[in-house]
């Protein structure tokens, strides 16, 4: 007993230091969960950093419990180094459409840059026409650059994938373009009494819950107002975001207003006069 209550003085006494996100730690493994002739402790490397506790690596992935600095020790040893190969580093991109998605995933393919619209390599029907050598394994080992997926897949039929992914800390990015889609396609109307259009964008708060809080995320969008602003930072859970703002005015495009002498736009718009008409 006497020894016992030395040391636990002598615990006592100690002061637990910061620890940095790449270094090595010690683990100690239970009574229960250890064998005869097992190790005490496992090492592991701290992956992040939260309001709560640590997260750690081991070789085979993520631990997903968070750890409070009492629950391990500092190795005097680095044996294990953060994954950091551009093959174990995906960006999750959601959009709107799928044209879009598909014509992005083609030009970036071009560039030798990994990319795949989910949809096109989990779905049989669509994998022939999706112009890419990628497949859905080389997504699950983490050998792909960007995803661009819709957010009916991700928080649907996908949601294991993206879990999985995110387990083995693959996810390092994620970007919602269009994201005043979230207003517009996620909420209902309560004025108009109409069900949202696309209810998937009113839950990507599932989403950053599935890939963890320490994964950052950027919303993208040109056509926000401030109202549309404030429920974007709601919906996506980012009370203390950084907000980048530029300006719209584009010196290659000019706004304008023209009296129509006819109703043939033909007549109104010869070719020499303009290259681009938008009717709405």
């Amino acid at each position: 007993m006497t020894k016992q209550a030395v040391r636990v003085r002598n615990l006592s006494g100690i002061v637990l230091t910061e620890v940095d996100v790449g270094e090595n730690v010690l683990v100690a493994i239970t009574y229960v969960d250890r064998g005869k002739g097992d190790p005490r402790n496992i090492k592991a490397v701290v992956t992040g950093k939260e309001e709560h506790g640590y997260q750690r690596g081991i070789k085979d992935g993520i631990l997903l419990a968070l750890y409070t600095r009492n629950q391990f020790q500092l190795s005097d040893s680095n044996f294990i180094a953060i994954q950091s190969k551009n093959d174990m580093c995906i960006a999750l991109v959601i959009s709107p459409l799928t044209s879009l998605m598909r014509t992005q995933t083609q030009a970036l393919n071009r560039k030798g840059i990994k990319a795949v619209y989910l949809k096109d390599i989990t779905s049989p029907s669509n994998f022939e026409d999706s112009l890419t050598n990628l497949s859905l394994v080389d997504v699950k080992e983490g050998k792909i650059d960007i995803i661009f997926s819709s957010p009916e897949s991700l928080i649907g039929h996908e949601r294991k994938l993206l879990l999985d992914l995110a387990k083995k800390n693959f996810i390092k990015t994620v970007f919602v373009d269009e994201a005043h889609c979230i207003k517009k396609f996620g909420l209902p109307d309560k004025k108009k009494k109409k069900l949202a259009y696309r209810p998937c964008y009113g839950r990507l708060d599932e989403i950053r819950s599935l890939v963890g809080g320490h994964v950052p995320v950027v919303a993208l969008t040109a056509t926000a107002t401030e109202e549309t602003k404030a429920v974007i930072k709601k919906q996506l859970c980012m009370d203390n975001c950084s907000e980048i703002m530029v300006n719209p005015d584009k010196k290659n495009v000019t706004y304008w207003v023209h009296n129509l002498p006819s109703d043939d736009i033909c007549t109104n718009f010869p070719p020499a006069d303009v290259s681009i008409i938008v009717i709405s």
